[in-house]
Parts: structure tokens; C-alpha cells; sequence
């Protein structure tokens, strides 16, 4: 009975002594309820759990049977001892009271905007209070997405498998698609990461952790146990210094410039450092909706020969560029800029010569 008790316990979602929880407190007057729960109003305070162990939570009735019943002898909840945020221990918590938060922002989620969604045919954006109309695929191929305007007159065209062809370059079922709304969408989260020493767990973002190409078994440290406790990153793990960062004659003279430009505002701050971290060749593929209207025009102006499709290709290259600017902020560099460009030059044909885009 005492196994069968310890593996109930084991199955919760158990918090780690060190873990950073905010702990509920219901209001005056509400009673938690017997099966564990919480009243919905209340407040939540911060506190660090310093034990977790088997027992009955505080304020739960006794089980049935008196002290010596089974139930009594062996219970089968994990519960947590919590030091608050003020040296108050809280003593036999029920996991169903506390939440796990981050030990930096010390918020349970942080939640990120969603990208943009535009209409596969209008290309115009799919806002929050609309109506959208989703492939709803369930293979790796990019769903597509219509707005309730276009999805209603490409459902109502005749010629609607060609249309949707031409948009997208294949076959399209429409019957397969789906209502939805804008915030319908699933919440952008980010990460959890924790640290090896103190065991408390932290956002990406607020730990400034670089997790996506880092192997699974590599150990982090928090902030706190790097200073405290002489914990080293390991080299995986250890972000460069932005002026670390090589330098190429357009960061250097935009580097100059916004020196300049704050010196001539007389504005003292830590100074910004501007750096170029990607720079490649790349071509872009023309709509083929939007060339056929090319090519149409251009015979219909050459008399039909044929000049349009010659002059109008179906792809051409460009410069890709990315510009960021970095400031230091309590001890890290933070970019607070990004610019994107993308450089055409006199092999972009009459389609964008010369042209920059940013």
C-alpha cells in the first residue's frame, strides 16, 4: 500500500526543491474546496519551494477512518513547503495552489505576438476581428489562407481550380477548408530552460539562452549561480560581445553616422554598435500571375511577338542584407534595431534595376 502510494505521488507534475512558484491565497471568506481545488479569486504570491514531500495537504479534511485508517498512514499527495517572498514558510501546499514561474520575470508565460497572416489571393492582412478561411492540412506542406471575401468568389468562380492553381502552383481542394478566426490561433510561448545548480527554471528570453542549435545535455547556469556560486557557461552556451562581431565598411560608416548624429544632439549613452551579420545572394521568383499580366501587356504593346516574355523573366537575383544595432544594457549587449534590405542591381532586368528595398 505504502508503494502503491508513493508511485500515485510520483505520477503528479512534481516541483523541484529551488523552483521559483507563485502561491494562491483565496480571498477572505472562500473556502478551498475538499478535492484540492482553489477558489478563482484570490491573489498569488511568490515564493521558492524548499521541500516536497509525501503527505495530506493543509486544511484538507482527515480521511475517513480516523487517524489509523489506512489513507491516514500512507497518503498519496505530493505536497510543498514554500518559503514566501517576506520569510513567511507556508507549510504543506497542494500542487493544485501553486504555479510555476520564472525565476527573472517571475510570470508563468511569456506569450509572443503571432506573425502576420495575409490572404493567399488580395495579399491583404488577416486582422484579428476577421473571419479567414484555412486549408486546414495536415502534412508539412504550408496550408493556404484565404480571406472570407476572397475564399467567397474563388468558391463562386467556375474557373476556381485554375485560379487557385495560378496562386499557389498546385492543385487546391476547396472543400477542404475550414472557418476560422484570427484568435483561434494557438499561443506563441517561449521556452522553459533551468539551471543545473539552483534548479530553478527560466524563459529563454529572460535567460538570454541561445537553445535551438545547443545540444540536449548541455549544462546552464543562471545569472545568479554565475556570480554567486562561480558557475562558468560552457562554450556552447557563452554569447559574444556585439563588437565581437566582424566589421564591414557599411557598418562602419553607419556606425560613425549615428555617433554623430547623437554627439550632435548632445545626448550621452552607452554607445551603439552597428554590425552587418548577414549578407548573401539570393533570387526571387516572380508571381506567375504577375508575369503572365507582364508578358500580356508586353505583346500586346509589341504587337505580339513575344517581347513581354522575354523581357519579363521569371526570376532574378538580389543582395540580401540584414543590419542590426546593439546597445549595452545592465551588462549585455541588447539590439534594439533590425533592418532588413534586399539590393538589385543591373541583373534584376527592368523588373527592379538599381532599386534597394528595405
Amino acid at each position: 500500500e505504502q508503494a502503491a502510494a508513493e508511485t500515485a505521488a510520483a505520477a503528479e507534475d512534481v516541483l523541484e526543491c529551488g523552483s521559483c512558484v507563485d502561491v494562491f491565497y483565496p480571498a477572505v471568506g472562500k473556502r478551498a474546496s475538499t478535492d484540492g481545488g482553489v477558489s478563482s479569486q484570490g491573489e498569488w504570491r511568490v515564493g521558492t519551494v524548499v521541500r516536497a514531500h509525501i503527505g495530506n495537504p493543509a486544511g484538507a479534511p482527515a480521511p475517513a477512518g480516523g487517524k489509523n485508517s489506512t489513507a491516514a498512514a500512507y497518503p498519496s499527495h505530493v505536497v510543498y513547503d514554500v518559503m514566501i517572498r517576506g520569510g513567511v514558510e507556508e507549510k504543506c501546499l497542494a500542487r493544485s495552489r501553486l504555479r510555476l514561474v520564472c525565476a527573472t520575470c517571475l510570470a508563468d508565460k511569456r506569450t509572443f505576438k503571432p506573425p502576420p497572416m495575409y490572404c493567399e489571393k488580395c495579399l491583404a492582412g488577416i486582422h484579428q476581428r476577421w473571419r479567414y478561411w484555412d486549408e486546414a492540412r495536415e502534412d508539412e506542406t504550408p496550408s493556404v489562407k484565404l480571406c472570407n471575401r476572397c475564399f467567397n468568389d474563388v468558391r463562386a468562380s467556375p474557373e476556381s481550380a485554375v485560379i487557385m492553381h495560378e496562386l499557389v502552383g498546385r492543385a487546391v481542394d476547396l472543400s477542404i477548408f475550414v472557418e476560422r478566426k484570427e484568435k483561434d490561433r494557438p499561443e506563441f510561448v517561449d521556452n522553459w530552460v533551468q539551471c543545473e545548480e539552483c534548479h530553478s527554471w527560466h524563459h529563454w528570453v529572460c535567460a538570454l539562452f541561445k537553445g535551438e542549435d545547443t545540444p540536449e545535455d548541455t549544462e546552464w547556469f543562471c545569472e545568479s549561480c554565475r556570480k554567486n556560486r562561480n558557475k562558468q557557461l560552457p562554450d556552447e552556451l557563452v554569447v559574444p560581445h556585439a563588437t565581437a562581431l566582424p566589421e564591414t565598411e557599411l557598418s562602419k560608416t553607419l556606425e560613425k553616422s549615428v555617433a554623430s548624429a547623437l554627439s550632435d544632439g548632445s545626448i550621452s549613452c552607452n554607445p551603439v554598435t552597428v554590425r552587418v551579420v548577414s549578407n548573401i545572394e539570393n533570387t526571387n521568383k516572380v508571381n506567375e500571375t504577375l508575369r503572365l499580366s507582364h508578358v500580356r501587356s508586353g505583346d500586346e504593346a509589341g504587337g505580339g511577338g513575344g517581347e513581354g516574355a522575354s523581357a519579363y523573366p521569371e526570376e532574378f537575383p538580389y543582395r540580401s542584407k540584414c543590419v542590426l544595432a546593439f546597445q549595452e544594457r545592465k551588462g549585455h549587449p541588447i539590439c534594439f534595431f533590425a533592418m532588413y534590405v534586399q539590393e538589385y542591381g543591373e541583373a534584376a532586368g527592368p523588373a527592379a534595376p538599381r532599386r534597394i528595398s528595405i
